[in-house]
């Protein structure tokens, strides 16, 4: 941890299912970044919420309990809102929370897509400055063609009020159908953000040279 902070001043995802593990790691930490994650499993906010109270630090909150993940929309929603009502008590401000619905794979569940739009869109309506994320890949799980399937998938979850995600940043396609979406969702003023990544070679066939 020590070299990657030496190296980069990027801020650092504390990523692990354990709370007490994610405790000890914030002690070497030289910045506030992104703990993933806490849920209403076990006494993960209990520990969790206590150690960001009054920093920067945000987080990311999973929409399950100790029942697992939830099957239905209405579920989720209301996991979500017990996670920023239990954030609120630590005076953790709604902007420093990242909501993740919960993406299934869609080769288990072919609602999959249809669900987490209809949790986003309740989750952004009841908390209109709560951010909304997904683990990205989770939904091409167990399919041909995962790239494709996570390419439309990532398009249509930011028309739902998707605001980030957890992807790989190397892949040119997936960050092309990133900017293609946001200047379709006219949050691209000429669509200059596309322009340039084209111009400086990150997205459109490799250029030699």
């Amino acid at each position: 941890m020590d070299i990657v902070q030496e190296a980069t001043d990027t801020p650092l995802c504390i990523d692990s299912p354990n709370p007490r593990a994610i405790q000890q790691v914030l002690l070497y930490a030289k910045r506030p970044g992104l703990i993933n994650s806490v849920s209403l499993e076990g006494d993960k906010c209990e520990v969790i919420f206590p150690l960001i109270q009054g920093t920067s630090w945000q987080v990311i909150a999973l929409t399950c309990d100790n029942s697992g993940i939830p099957q239905d929309v209405q579920s989720r929603v209301e996991i979500a809102q017990a996670l920023v009502e239990k954030a609120q008590s630590y005076d953790i401000a709604q902007e420093r929370i990242h909501i993740d619905p919960l993406v299934i794979a869609l080769s288990a569940d072919n609602g999959a897509l249809l669900k987490f739009a209809e949790a986003t869109r309740q989750i952004k309506a009841n908390y209109p400055m709560i951010n909304v994320t997904s683990g990205l890949s989770n939904i091409s799980f167990g399919m041909p063609l995962r790239k494709v399937v996570n390419q439309n998938f990532l398009t249509l979850a930011m028309f739902a009020g998707m605001d980030s995600a957890i992807l790989d940043p190397l892949n040119r396609d997936l960050l092309a159908a990133l900017l293609a979406t946001e200047a379709l969702l006219g949050r691209d003023k000429h669509c200059r953000n596309f322009a340039n990544a084209y111009r400086k070679n990150k997205i459109g066939p490799l250029k030699e040279g």
